[in-house]
């Protein structure tokens, strides 16, 4: 019970730093580094796969989606980590963000209206709200997304939804991402003992059947993270490492997920399938 009491009290004066910090932000001017300290709060991050990151210009972080506010300490860690190997952009990260269908809510008061809009103001270089009310991603952000990932290093989630382990990424996240000029770098991110991990994969080679991609995609996240980060992934990583011999396998694996094969029913999950589109 003490234990717990702790715990509590150590997540309460987190939280308290960190939304102390963006309301000083959204005065003084937003610092996302400084933000992601704060939100972390002596927390060590542990990183992997630094020098995957490309070392010159700007990136697509994708990354698996944790549950509740873990999502945004996951956020901070991967800010923290690729402000190491690329410190000249960890306060120019744009973050993808959704929000759920969902009843509309009160009709704010004119106050409430008013701060919204000043906060959203100030925050609008970091943050891009991709779906509106219904919970479908709208035309506008979609545009606005790949017109500002030309210049900006971008966080997105594309499971989009809040999950304890990894599961299959939103249909057509692959597709959509493989046709940003930007690379796609993998990323699996999860708490460890006293802080968090973080763990870079190399950017990703587009499979050259679109139908893949989604999956792709997966893939490429599952293999960062602990078997039991990812149980749904399990048994499509044990064929891939079936299939190649380790002087042979590839980086990453182009390959069907469970997950994936009501989108790609037509083609058969078996070796020669592996053998066709791994490299």
């Amino acid at each position: 019970m003490a234990e717990q009491k702790q715990l509590f009290a150590v997540r309460w004066w987190r939280s308290l730093a960190f939304w102390a910090g963006m309301a000083w932000g959204t005065v003084a001017g937003p610092r996302l580094a400084r933000l992601a300290r704060r939100r972390l709060a002596g927390q060590q991050v542990q990183a992997e796969g630094l020098h995957l990151l490309p070392q010159q210009g700007v990136f697509i972080l994708a990354a698996n989606h944790l549950r509740g506010a873990d999502t945004l300490s996951a956020i901070a860690a991967m800010l923290v980590a690729a402000g190491r190997a690329r410190p000249e952009l960890a306060d120019h990260f744009l973050v993808i963000t959704g929000r759920p269908a969902q009843r509309p809510p009160p009709r704010p008061s004119r106050f409430s209206r008013r701060l919204n809009r000043y906060i959203r103001r100030h925050w609008d270089d970091h943050l891009l709200v991709l779906t509106g009310e219904d919970g479908r991603p709208s035309l506008q952000a979609l545009r606005a997304w790949r017109r500002r990932a030309a210049t900006q290093p971008v966080i997105v989630l594309p499971e989009g939804v809040n999950n304890p382990s990894f599961g299959a990424v939103r249909a057509g996240a692959g597709r959509w991402l493989s046709g940003f000029a930007q690379p796609t770098v993998p990323v699996g991110v999860w708490a460890v003992t006293g802080g968090w991990q973080v763990r870079f994969g190399p950017a990703l080679r587009w499979a050259p059947r679109t139908e893949l991609r989604d999956a792709q995609l997966a893939l490429s996240i599952a293999l960062l993270l602990p078997p039991e980060m990812a149980p749904d992934w399990q048994e499509d990583l044990r064929r891939w490492r079936e299939t190649w011999s380790e002087a042979e396998r590839p980086a990453q694996p182009l390959s069907l997920g469970t997950g994936m094969l009501s989108l790609v029913s037509c083609i058969p999950l078996s070796c020669h399938l592996y053998r066709e589109v791994l490299r």
